[in-house]
């Protein structure tokens, strides 16, 4: 049983939900995130956080095709889901769909598994080109 960490504020309990999902640590992220809802029940960030613990990957990412990057120098999860999905706080969503249990762990020359859309097919050919977002 997860219970949220007492004495945090708002803004402090988002910072341990984030940190507890970049260790895998979903259970007490998810506990961190139901109390921070139910003190902001419009938190649009948490809200969204929660829906990646919660909801079936193969529903937040419904396209069944895919493209692999290779994770280079400096990047993480976080920085991949900014370039790719838009938003690093989709860094859970996007270890989950990459069956990486702890996304702190990703390294260098790692291959990871982008979701295709438009969106990421653009950012995917402006990496190559070595345009940054």
């Amino acid at each position: 049983v997860y219970t949220a960490t007492p004495g945090l504020n708002p803004r402090e309990r988002f910072r341990e939900a984030v940190k507890r999902l970049e260790t895998g640590e979903h259970g007490q992220a998810k506990a961190e995130l139901n109390a921070l809802i139910a003190e902001q029940p419009d938190s649009r960030r948490a809200l969204g956080l929660l829906e990646q613990i919660e909801k079936p990957i193969e529903e937040y990412f419904p396209a069944a095709d895919s493209f692999t990057v290779t994770v280079m120098t400096g990047e993480s999860l976080s920085t991949l889901a900014q370039t790719f999905l838009g938003d690093a706080l989709k860094f859970y969503a996007l270890a989950r769909y990459n069956g990486i249990e702890n996304p702190s762990q990703v390294s260098v020359g790692q291959s990871i598994k982008i979701p295709q859309t438009p969106a990421t097919l653009a950012a995917r050919d402006a990496r190559a080109r070595g345009e940054t977002a």
